[in-house]
């Protein structure tokens, strides 16, 4: 048992060196990229790196806040003027050629009542000839010899 606990207590021992490590390798290179911006960053100070790294998410959401803006409701009513407008123009204008193209269309073509009776009785003739097929068929097949139980 005591095996484990100490083979565990390395492997967690280890893996706290490497973060160790890879954190300063993350300073030095956050540092370098501060300093390539013009910022100043003293060595080891954390406040000033949480700064820098802090400073374009607050100007981000400074400028989000800002652009947030309302129309007046007399901007809308401008707006919705205009588009009222345009849609009378485009309806005169469809007025004057897509109406005349809307009646000349032929009317829907439809049964008479004399096509429909003739339509009806074909129909009829044409299941009554299954039905008699499908009666025949059953009345010349035999049905299976019953089983004799034992």
């Amino acid at each position: 048992m005591a095996f484990y606990s100490t083979l565990d207590r390395s492997v967690f021992e280890y893996a706290l060196n490497r973060l160790e490590q890879r954190k300063a390798e993350l300073d030095a290179q956050i540092g370098s990229l501060i300093q390539q911006l013009g910022r100043e960053m003293t060595p080891g100070s954390d406040s000033s790196l949480a700064e820098a790294v802090a400073a374009p998410a607050a100007r981000k959401q400074r400028r989000k806040s800002r652009r947030k803006s309302t129309m007046s409701a007399a901007g809308k009513a401008r707006i919705a003027e205009a588009q009222r407008k345009r849609w009378a123009a485009k309806k005169a204008a469809e007025g004057a050629s897509g109406a005349s193209a809307r009646k000349a269309a032929p009317p829907k073509a439809r049964f008479t009542p004399e096509v429909r009776k003739r339509l009806a009785e074909a129909m009829k003739q044409r299941w009554a000839a299954k039905k008699a097929a499908a009666a025949a068929k059953t009345t010349t097949r035999e049905k299976p010899a019953a089983k004799k139980s034992a």
